[in-house]
């Protein structure tokens, strides 16, 4: 301790900083440990820890212990010039390009944006842009365009011009600033496909350490798409666990683990995600890492199921929380694991359950109705399971068929050209015959890719209706520039969006299919034994042992720890979950 405190103060370095904020550390903490270390900060690290958009109590921390007096302007949202390009109070910036400072023209624009008249700054950059009096500039003046515009809240036109200067590439200076931003605006409308785009083309060197585990999230999820399981696990493991999808890269790497054969890996990864402790920074982060435990214990259920532990996976079921979206999904699940188990009256229960008032809206789980017929066929209850499965075909056959033939209209390359049709068909109208409900469109909007382009669609149409609310004379000047670029974004989404649905509802179609084929076996199975039973009552009907019972009415029974009560058609939320199904085998 002594030679601790004989030792010159060592201040933490930018670099040390930064980490513990990206990782999650409270702000206080952070400027608490800023002051222990004392020591002092060069005009150098300063200017990293203001490049680094740290909050401001730990900017003013620093600052306050810095070596000598600093003159830097800090922009609006924190944000800073390149690092080799400072702005100053007055108009002139030095850029890395060209050493003799910015051109007057370019230094008016950037002081209006820096006084918050975004209206203005925007029209001087963007008249700027159309003259090109400084084309090695280009770069810089999308930059400051985009991030005016995102002050008046067009976050899509923004999106336009980040996106011109990442296209100019890595030797371009404003190319990593404008690609934070982009990924800063992606994970806000959570459309990902410019993204997905970049980091498919920009080698992994070449991305901005601030963004690097956004990235390599978005890169490992699309090798999982493309099923490259090995590089996406390796793409996965760069992503932190305490960064912003650190869980959901836990979470996918047990499903890659599960999907190679290794079931043990895949429920460690599943367990950190339901461990791990995260300090949300809002009630809506809080509510999503909440719901991706439900999902990584739904997972831990079925790597059980998927080996034939069936115990064990009803046991995992039953943690998924009520609250989840995941729970009837689990509740269904867990079924089907009591059905492997010969429990009849637990899996008739959980099916009572799902099929509840309290889940009409969603999800669609139309294999409900099929195991249903299952544990009904198993307690040989035949006219039973033909009036099952006769109404439940005649309730999805006409989907399964509206759905096939919607899909199959544009299956061929002339078709998938003509996507944003399909996209128009439902969602920008609605066909008067179609049987289609909304059950059908919120099961297939839980695709998030799909969900994401709606999101993206209804973002452009309020745009469109903010540029024309602004000034006059900023309209008549922006709009001719804006609308068009945003129209044909429009139609670049309807199409993305028309092409998802397609594969959704080909999907859906394909699963309808198969529950279908399911059902009319099963039938044809029921049939058949009633036919046997028949038979043998025939044979058997002087027979002194056979007679016959009637159906007992019991109004409850009790056990030492438990009440049950007939079922009368009326479902409380308190009783969900607890069903179960009272009767003995019919079977011979």
């Amino acid at each position: 301790l002594g030679l601790a405190i004989a030792s010159p103060a060592h201040a933490l370095d930018c670099q040390e900083i930064v980490a513990m904020v990206e990782v999650g550390v409270p702000t206080s903490i952070v400027v608490q440990t800023i002051h222990d270390a004392g020591g002092s900060y060069t005009p150098d690290e300063l200017s990293c820890l203001v490049q680094a958009e740290l909050p401001d109590l730990v900017l003013e921390a620093a600052t306050g212990r810095a070596q000598q007096p600093v003159e830097q302007e800090r922009e609006h949202e924190h944000e800073h010039e390149h690092e080799h390009e400072h702005e100053h109070e007055h108009e002139r910036t030095v850029a890395p390009t060209d050493p003799g400072g910015t051109p007057a023209p370019i230094a008016k624009a950037l002081k209006l944006r820096r006084a918050h008249k975004p209206l203005s700054a925007s029209l001087a950059l963007a008249d700027l842009l159309e003259e090109d009096p400084y084309p090695s500039r280009r770069g810089q003046l999308h930059y400051h365009l985009a991030r005016s515009l995102e002050d008046l809240e067009l976050n899509e036109s923004a999106r336009h011009h980040h996106l011109a200067v990442v296209k100019r590439g890595p030797t371009d200076p404003w190319f990593e600033h404008a690609l934070v931003r982009l990924v800063q605006l992606s994970e806000r409308s959570g459309d990902r496909t410019d993204l997905a785009r970049i980091v498919a083309r920009l080698p992994a060197d070449q991305w901005p350490r601030r963004a690097e585990p956004i990235l390599a999230y978005i890169a490992g999820v699309r090798l999982l798409e493309q099923d490259q399981l090995a590089d996406a696990l390796a793409m996965l493991g760069r992503v932190p666990t305490h960064s912003t999808h650190g869980l959901q890269a836990r979470y996918l790497e047990g499903i890659v683990h599960n999907r190679t054969g290794r079931p043990k890996s895949a429920v460690l990864a599943f367990r950190e995600v339901i461990a791990t402790e995260v300090e949300a920074d809002s009630r809506a982060a809080a509510v999503r890492a909440r719901e991706l435990k439900n999902q990584a214990m739904l997972g831990v259920a079925r790597v059980h199921y998927a080996h034939e532990i069936f115990d064990k996976a009803e046991e995992f079921y039953t943690m998924v929380e009520p609250e989840s979206r995941a729970w009837p999904t689990a509740r269904l699940e867990m079924a089907w694991a009591q059905f492997m188990q010969q429990d009849t009256s637990g899996s008739l229960g959980q099916i009572l359950t799902v099929r509840s008032p309290f889940f009409d809206a969603e999800p669609f789980q139309p294999e409900a109705d099929v195991l249903r017929a299952l544990n009904h066929y198993t307690l040989c209850e035949w006219s039973e399971v033909e009036r099952i499965t006769l109404d439940f075909e005649a309730r999805i056959r006409p989907v399964q068929q509206e759905l096939h033939a919607f899909a199959a209209r544009y299956a061929t390359p002339e078709g998938r050209k003509l996507a944003d049709e399909a996209w128009a068909t439902y969602f920008e109208g609605f066909p008067a015959e179609s049987v289609l409900g909304r059950e059908i469109f919120d099961h297939m909007l839980r695709n998030r890719d799909l969900a994401a382009q709606v999101k993206r669609l209804e973002a452009l149409e309020d745009e469109l209706a903010i540029i024309g609310e602004q000034k006059a004379r900023w309209t008549d000047a922006m709009e001719p520039r804006l609308r068009p670029v945003l129209e044909a974004e429009r139609q670049r989404a309807r199409r993305r969006a028309g092409l998802l649905l397609l594969a959704a509802s080909a999907e859906l179609a394909g699963e309808l299919g198969e529950l279908l084929t399911q059902s009319e076996l099963i039938r044809f199975e029921a049939n058949d034994a009633l036919r046997g039973e028949i038979e043998w009552i025939a044979e058997h009907i002087h027979d002194d042992g056979l007679m016959s019972v009637a159906d007992a009415e019991i109004p409850y029974a009790t056990t030492a720890g438990e009440i049950y009560w007939p079922f009368n058609g009326e479902f409380w939320e308190d009783e969900l979950g607890s069903y179960v199904y009272v009767g003995e085998s019919g079977c011979r």
